[in-house]
């Protein structure tokens, strides 16, 4: 499915799990297959923002460990957060 935002002329920022499933609602992806479909479109611009876990906004620590996860597989800045609607 991401290919298809290649098509578009512009930027985007796709925002990737990168906690520990606790619910059938969480992501079941892995980060490091994203990272490796995104490394083939090197010269799109991109940013990468954390998608939280369910019930993970209350633990700030936690979502810097997801962060910091994030940022090591990606090697790069990771820009923002997009939270659960009902978190």
């Amino acid at each position: 499915m991401i290919d298809r935002w290649f098509d578009i002329d512009g930027s985007a920022t796709f925002f990737v799990y990168a906690g520990n499933r606790r619910s059938s609602l969480d992501p079941t992806y892995q980060p490091g297959d994203v990272c490796k479909v995104l490394a083939d479109y090197g010269n799109y611009q991109y940013e990468i923002g954390l998608h939280n876990g369910i019930g993970t906004w209350k633990n700030k620590e936690e979502l810097e460990s997801h962060k910091n996860r994030l940022a090591g597989i990606f090697d790069r800045e990771i820009h923002g957060l997009r939270p659960h609607y009902l978190d």
